[in-house]
């Protein structure tokens, strides 16, 4: 009940969940508040425009992204014992897959832990599991594992099928890697992601060597397309305000 809670306010105060409330209030309070209500309206519309600007949507993602790139090639330090890939989510209309698949998104974060396996030689652990216990199909470790195995040719050690988001990604991870004695990990997701992740990997007393992907254009496009609204950068909008919230969420809740 918590995470369909959280998914519903998260869904209404985000772009463009957020600015429909602001302008359905506007609407309501029109002929008692005609004030109020034009100022609500007002800042439904300029807020939308702001967010669906690449300019401030790559701002926003820039803002983000702190943790520096690991570098190709880079020695693995003493101690660490496993990559670990958490999901970034899953497509469910991919017939040519056999009916699912993983999301581009996680596909961004599989590619690169592939390449880190054969780097490294380091066992690969996959976590994602189903967001609700009703949701049809296989959990999203299970597609993350086929993937990496028939498209990468890359073995997966441990599939960790259970998680529903970030803190329970690294709550079963971290059990799974103890039965085998693993303190130190490779972790890979989303560079925007990436404080959040290593936060809650650390709360569980691991060693987390973060190898961050899938960073965001920070580069507008010239002259003047910057300025002009896209759904391109509404989404990069909301992916970055929902990053924020979900680390002032965390600090509360975990």
């Amino acid at each position: 009940m918590e995470l369909l809670l959280t998914k519903i306010v998260t869904a209404l105060i985000l772009p463009p969940g957020g600015n429909l409330v602001l302008a359905a209030t506007g609407l309501l309070l029109w002929r008692r508040a005609r004030l109020a209500a034009g100022v609500l309206l007002l800042v439904s519309v300029v807020t939308l425009y702001a967010f669906s600007m690449p300019t401030l949507g790559n701002a926003l993602t820039a803002s983000l992204e702190r943790v520096p790139a690991r570098s190709p090639g880079a020695p693995v330090d003493a101690g660490v014992g496993a990559i670990v890939v958490l999901g970034g989510g899953r497509n469910d209309n991919a017939p040519e897959y056999g009916g699912e698949t993983v999301s581009a998104a996680s596909l961004v974060r599989l590619r690169y832990a592939a390449r880190l396996q054969r780097e490294t030689g380091l066992p690969l652990l996959v976590s994602g599991g189903r967001v609700f216990d009703s949701d049809p199909g296989a959990a999203e470790a299970a597609l993350m594992g086929e993937v990496l195995e028939a498209d990468f040719a890359v073995p997966v050690r441990w599939l960790e099928e259970r998680s529903r988001n970030t803190a329970e990604n690294a709550r079963y991870a971290a059990q799974l890697l103890a039965a085998e004695n693993v303190a130190g990990i490779i972790l890979v997701t989303h560079a925007s992601h990436m404080p959040r992740a290593v936060a809650e990997f650390e709360k569980q007393g691991l060693r987390v060597r973060p190898a961050a992907t899938g960073r965001g254009p920070y580069r507008a496009p010239t002259g003047g397309l910057g300025w002009l609204p896209s759904s391109a950068a509404l989404d990069a909008s909301r992916a970055a305000l929902h990053e924020y919230v979900g680390r002032v969420w965390y600090r509360i809740r975990y």
